[in-house]
């Protein structure tokens, strides 16, 4: 090839390709110059007498191209791999190298990382034989999933595609929108001023009635989830308009919104009796009606309770 006249041999750096995937292609290429210069220097008896010869900074980056920083990460990797050792003496002071020649310990590093390289590959492969067996078993389950099995007792059940729809063929969003039409009914939502903060009580009813859940936290114990779906569906305009006012007058950080929130809407209906809508309100506020109770303490006890309960939560 006629650009080897070009690419003069004398000024050709060989770097060991094995070496580079181990260390890293900076350390072998300082690596292979030291090696290179060692050998230029105790071929001349240029070497000290501890065998050391000497290379600056500028001197190295001529051989390599690498920067001052790149030369002491690669010398770095180089020094703890045990394959050179280094100091620094002289005035002015020199950097000194000297490339251990022991060939077992480079054989063994060699061989270390082939090993690792080979046990990698291993698990490589492994993930791909189980992620395909994966994907053939959920293939093979999709294409069953329109057929029954049987189990022991030879009860007949069907397998469920979609997450999304209950056993009995209801689609979730649709009984969700179902909900939310029937609160939205029971508690005039389109006669309320506040539609944006009643739209988020309305939201965590909705998440309360369609959760899957068996029970949920209410005042700081876990309470039948067909109690607590039951109580929401029973709530109106005034429970709504009770629990905004309890908002309004708590300006304290409350740490779980939403358990705060769902123990507000439970417990509305055994305080509203107490409370009533002002007749000439359009606002979608209320005011407590003439009482010797003070509502305003029962309300700061009522609301200290349930946040307690929250934050234990």
């Amino acid at each position: 090839m006629r650009i080897t006249n070009v690419l003069n041999p004398d000024n050709t750096l060989s770097v060991n390709r094995p070496l580079a995937h181990t260390l890293g292609v900076n350390a072998a290429i300082i690596y292979a110059a030291l090696v290179a210069k060692q050998a230029y220097y105790e071929e001349r008896e240029m070497l000290d007498n501890e065998g050391y010869f000497y290379s600056t900074i500028d001197d190295l980056k001529e051989s390599t191209a690498l920067s001052r920083a790149q030369q002491q990460r690669a010398l770095n990797v180089l020094l703890n791999a045990g394959l050179i050792e280094f100091k620094v003496k002289g005035t002015p002071a020199k950097r000194y190298f000297r490339v251990i020649d022991d060939e077992i310990l480079l054989e063994n590093l060699l061989a270390e990382k082939l090993q690792t390289s080979l046990q990698e590959t291993n698990i490589q492969v492994c993930e791909k034989v189980t992620n395909k067996f994966a994907e053939n078993s959920q293939t093979s389950l999709s294409k069953s999933s329109n057929h029954t099995y049987k189990t022991k007792e030879n009860k007949s059940k069907d397998i469920n595609p979609n997450p999304s729809i209950t056993p009995d063929g209801a689609d979730r969003g649709t009984e969700r929108e179902k909900y939310i039409s029937l609160i939205h009914k029971n508690i005039e939502f389109e006669s309320i001023a506040e539609k944006e903060r009643v739209s988020e009580l309305v939201e965590v009813m909705v998440d309360v009635i369609c959760s899957a859940k068996g029970t949920v936290r209410v005042n700081g114990g876990e309470l039948p989830i067909e109690q607590v779906r039951k109580r929401f569906l029973e709530l109106n305009k005034t429970h709504i308009e009770q629990v905004l006012t309890a908002l309004e007058k708590d300006t304290n950080e409350v740490r779980n919104p939403r358990a705060y929130l769902i123990t507000l809407l439970y417990n509305s209906p055994t305080t509203v009796s107490n409370f009533q809508p002002k007749s000439n309100s359009t606002s979608g506020k209320f005011e407590m009606q003439n009482s010797s109770i003070d509502m305003d303490a029962v309300m700061k006890r009522i609301l200290a309770r349930y946040k307690k309960c929250s934050e234990s939560e």
